[in-house]
């Protein structure tokens, strides 16, 4: 029972149990059982025989989904197909540095355009303002005094 987690679940229709059999000569020293339905392991992974190995049957184990295991592939499983002399073209550094300098500019782009679309909402202030106060008008001249008229002699 080593493999079980400690917050596994064991899963039954009808039942099951634990038997426990002596490694040496395979005798069966103890069985427990285990109720039908969905029962917690911590209470039998308690149980411990010296000397003897637990069998678990007709019970499903449920490892937690936080329960981290080791798992063995086996020889030549990190072999692959790809080629090994595979050396990559200047053309593909050239284009990753291309594909960077095109998502760069685009960057800047975009970043212009939302700085004018920021500057189009502001209201703007006329560059020659027409003054505000204004010049008083000129007064009109008075009109031509009569000339007296010439004394009789």
């Amino acid at each position: 029972m080593t493999n079980i987690h400690r917050k596994a679940v064991f899963l039954s229709a009808a039942g099951g149990r634990i038997d426990f059999v002596h490694d040496e000569s395979g005798e069966l020293l103890a069985s427990v059982a285990i109720p039908p339905g969905r029962i917690d392991a911590a209470p039998y992974l308690d149980i411990e025989i010296e000397g003897a190995t637990a069998e678990i049957i007709d019970v499903a184990v449920v490892n937690p989904r936080s329960a981290y295991g080791a798992v063995e592939y086996g020889e030549g499983s990190f072999d692959t197909a790809a080629n090994p002399e595979f050396q990559p073209t200047p053309a593909s550094a050239l284009e990753a540095d291309m594909r960077h300098m095109m998502r760069k500019l685009q960057g800047t782009e975009k970043r212009l355009q939302a700085r004018m679309a920021a500057l189009d909402t502001l209201e703007r202030i006329p560059d020659n303002p027409e003054p505000l106060i204004e010049a008083p008008a000129p007064s009109p001249e008075p009109a031509p005094v009569p000339s007296p008229a010439p004394a009789a002699e």
